[in-house]
């Protein structure tokens, strides 16, 4: 397999490459969500974190169905992104669900888990079923299963269409087990961000509608092509995404270098819905490959990559690119 992929590179042509520089004329439009609830799980007090974003403690800003067990833990792993947003929890022992209510469209559900030992409970000991009113987000889900002592946290984020005013997320712990949630986030999104149809794999040109209305989204991955990691503070105004470099995810591409190619410069200028879809800060500078057979050292060969995503077998996966062109 190796020695297949290294002749695959071998055989792609060198890229020629393009610099499409964002044009800062107009300032980035700014979303402001309708229902912007952010849930510091388990805390008897508010946490900030990202220089402003108040997460309330869900003792006051929130409906349980039944109380759960106030979690904490004093020490927490340095290797965390938000230390003071994740050393609490509310653990459960029985069904349980917090209910919110929220303005009917689509949202972002967002849900943040850091498993710890506390009283009786073993970190790795907790299994559980998340809901989302009708939609089940997780089932028999072992959040230790997802960690490392240099990622001890996992985030989890859903686009999810609420068709009433009431919100219920529901915990459903596995016998003899528990559930918990450390902080959530339940956040309204553009209305036109996302466009109910697609082309089937192997199908193009051929457009098959989603029906979004009646399901729910898991957001895998947000990846920069060719640039850094995004926070989100500097997502899109109001988005708050997490954007990942893609470096994570490619397998094999034929990449041509300064010293062998020529690179172009050009300016273009943002679209709204554009800067919606991705921030500028990801907009400000991309890299494209071009099929130059002239720059070739085998003419006729196509440049390329291959990325590979981790995906749920069983489920239908939509991928949405992103680029940008010149107006």
């Amino acid at each position: 397999m190796r020695a297949l992929l290294q002749k695959r590179d071998r055989d792609m042509a060198a890229t020629a490459v393009e610099r499409v520089v964002w044009a800062q004329t107009t300032s980035a439009p700014t979303y402001v969500p309708v229902d912007n609830i952010l849930i510091s799980c388990g805390s008897s007090t508010n946490v900030t974190v990202d220089g402003g974003r108040v997460f309330q403690a869900d003792n006051t800003a929130t409906t349980l169905a039944s109380g759960g067990v106030s979690a904490s833990i004093s020490q927490p792993s340095p290797n965390l992104l938000y230390p003071t947003l994740m050393q609490q929890a509310r653990f459960f022992t029985t069904n349980s669900s917090y209910t919110f209510t929220v303005t009917p469209g689509r949202h972002w559900i967002r849900l943040y888990f850091y498993p710890f030992a506390f009283a009786n409970w073993a970190a790795n000991a907790s299994l559980f079923s998340v809901t989302a009113n009708q939609f089940v987000l997780l089932d028999d889900f072992r959040p230790s299963s997802w960690t490392t002592p240099d990622f001890p946290s996992l985030f989890r984020e859903y686009a999810v269409n609420v068709s009433s005013e009431s919100l219920v997320l529901g915990f459903d712990p596995a016998p003899g087990s528990y559930a918990f949630i450390n902080a959530l986030e339940v956040v309204s999104m553009p209305s036109d961000l996302y466009s109910d149809d697609a082309s089937l794999l192997g199908q193009a040109g051929s457009i098959t509608p989603l029906g979004l209305a009646d399901c729910a989204i898991q957001a895998m991955f947000h990846i920069n092509v060719g640039g850094a990691s995004v926070s989100p503070q500097n997502d899109s105004t109001g988005m708050w995404r997490t954007w990942q470099p893609d470096d994570l995810f490619i397998f094999s591409a034929a990449v041509g270098t300064t010293g062998d190619v020529p690179v172009t410069t050009r300016r273009v200028q943002p679209r709204i819905r554009s800067v919606m879809t991705m921030p500028t800060m990801i907009c400000a500078v991309a890299s494209s490959q071009i099929d130059t057979s002239s720059y070739s050292a085998e003419p006729g060969r196509r440049c390329g990559a291959i990325m590979c995503v981790p995906i749920h077998i069983g489920l239908l996966s939509w991928l949405r690119g992103a680029h940008k062109a010149e107006q």
